[in-house]
């Protein structure tokens, strides 16, 4: 019996991009810090703890967000951004691959330029800039001296009022980059090829990074968005392909981030019902995002749940596998023996329903592991048999009256 995934960190039941040892910094604007002196900063959720402090006073925190709560900029009209200051580290190196993107929602797509992402300064240390032009994707980056090296308009056409993820992927050996572009209420994702640029990245940029705001000339004329903006990230030494980008966007899809009635935030890497007005609801669920269900026989289930007896406790967690993370399969119980009844597929994904009898009181989930139970193919025999294997390689079958095989 072999586990396959542990779902325990916050972004396994919210959908969230996930913390890594890569990340320079990951912003999911949840929670805003204001300081004696009234610095509005929002928190980094890498290790490097980079808080992206507002210039200016034209934002809000939005509950209309992919994940939690979004920043929502320049709804007034303003010219309000983040920036966030690089010790020199941010971005160098770059190593092999380097990543960045985020979750983007625009209440009108201008025929202008409008900033996403950049880091950019004036003289040598320029890195990249990501903007929307005439409602597409624009990407550019910069070369040692700080020239563009590369400058790409995708011809993926935005609309307004829809939640986009955004993630780009520059391989800094290859020169290669690719865009994956995901529309959260269709689940449809455009991919763009590989493109290559000749001049190598500047890979000793110390420019502070900009969420919607650039400085084009370097003289202290900003331009800035209208937009709202959730979980944004940097990573450098990357493992982010394109074909990972792809599956953040449709694993993290799935989850329902705890809806109305669960809190997934509170205490990171805990479910419990969601308190409202000082009580908790006597039912909830929470949908966690899809993991991979590569098993070579059966599926069980186990958690760590914490519940106080006769007062709360769990109403069940149930499955739903896909082999493509688009079309899914009803959802199934895990039974009393832990067993997932769902089909065998590439993709699982656990509804957890948690309840009380006590407004007072709220169970906590705090980890669901899933295990590969193998099949058990033959008893113990005296000789060897021939084995079929299935698509993976896997044992699937013994051939019982084999005879007369030559290798």
């Amino acid at each position: 019996m072999a586990v396959i995934s542990i779902l325990s960190a916050q972004s396994d039941f919210t959908g969230e991009m996930p913390v890594s040892s890569h990340s320079q910094g990951l912003w999911r604007f949840n929670t805003v810090s204001v300081s004696e002196d009234n610095v509005v900063s929002f928190p980094d959720s890498s290790d490097y703890m980079r808080p992206a402090v507002l210039v200016g006073s034209d934002y809000a925190l939005s509950s209309d967000a992919v994940f939690g709560n979004s920043l929502e900029l320049n709804a007034e009209g303003s010219t309000s951004y983040l920036r966030v200051t690089n010790d020199g580290t941010m971005f160098s190196p770059l190593y092999r691959r380097f990543a960045f993107g985020g979750c983007f929602k625009f209440p009108a797509v201008p025929t202008t330029a409008m900033p996403l992402l950049s880091a950019q300064s004036s003289g040598d240390t320029s890195l990249f800039r990501l903007e929307l032009s005439n409602g597409r994707l624009v990407v550019m980056l910069c070369g040692s001296t700080g020239s563009t090296c590369y400058l790409y308009p995708e011809t993926f056409l935005f609309q307004p009022n829809c939640w986009y993820f955004i993630g780009v992927t520059v391989d800094t050996e290859a020169k290669g980059v690719q865009v994956v572009i995901g529309d959260y209420a269709a689940g449809s994702f455009y991919t763009s090829p590989v493109r290559t640029y000749n001049t190598p990245m500047n890979t000793a940029s110390e420019a502070d990074l900009l969420i919607g705001a650039w400085d084009y000339e370097h003289e202290g004329n900003m331009t800035c968005a209208s937009m709202l903006v959730d979980d944004v990230f940097i990573e450098t030494d990357s493992n982010l392909t394109a074909f990972l980008l792809e599956r953040q966007f449709l694993t993290s899809r799935v989850a329902d981030a705890g809806n109305i009635t669960c809190d997934v935030w509170s205490n990171p890497g805990t479910v419990t019902l969601k308190n409202i007005d000082g009580a908790y609801p006597p039912v909830g669920d929470c949908i966690t995002r899809a993991v991979a269900y590569d098993i070579t026989g059966s599926g069980k289930a186990a958690w760590d749940f914490a519940y106080l007896s006769g007062s709360t406790s769990l109403g069940g967690v149930e499955t739903s596998t896909s082999s493509d993370l688009l079309n899914w399969t009803d959802w199934s119980p895990v039974d009393g023996e832990g067993n997932i009844t769902s089909p065998v597929a590439e993709y699982i994904k656990f509804r957890i329903t948690l309840c009380t009898n006590d407004t007072t009181r709220t169970p906590r989930f705090n980890e669901l592991r899933v295990y590969d139970i193998p099949n058990k193919l033959f008893e113990v025999r005296g000789y060897s048999y021939p084995v079929i294997l299935d698509n993976n390689g896997a044992p699937a079958a013994v051939l019982e009256n084999a005879y007369d095989i030559t290798v």
